[in-house]
């Protein structure tokens, strides 16, 4: 931030509930978090305990979101155990199947 009215800010706001990425030498109170700052903190503290904070300091944002989803969100079983050799995916070998389209559902 280069403002120093918004540096300010947040250096009071932050610093009693981030003390590991904001210091000050000022002696600090504790606010209640709400709104936008609560969110700011605690998406932090969710990013923190999934990385490391050089990681998420160095990454570009791109990187973490495509991080973020194939943390949540990994391959499934069901086509990871197939997925190294070509056509054994378990979606296209059904759908070559020579059963009808109602059948083939997994749900």
């Amino acid at each position: 931030m280069t403002h120093p009215f918004l540096l300010s800010l947040v250096q009071t706001k932050l610093a009693s509930h981030l003390p590991f990425i904001i210091v000050t030498t000022t002696n600090v109170n504790q606010y209640r978090l709400m709104g936008f700052w609560k969110e700011v903190v605690d998406a932090l503290f969710f990013l923190k305990a999934r990385f490391s904070l050089e990681y998420l300091f160095s990454v570009s944002r791109k990187c973490l979101s495509h991080a973020l989803v194939e943390e949540f969100f990994p391959l499934p079983i069901y086509r990871s155990m197939f997925s190294d050799s070509p056509g054994q995916d378990v979606l296209k070998r059904v759908k070559k199947m020579c059963v009808s389209p109602s059948a083939k559902t997994f749900f």
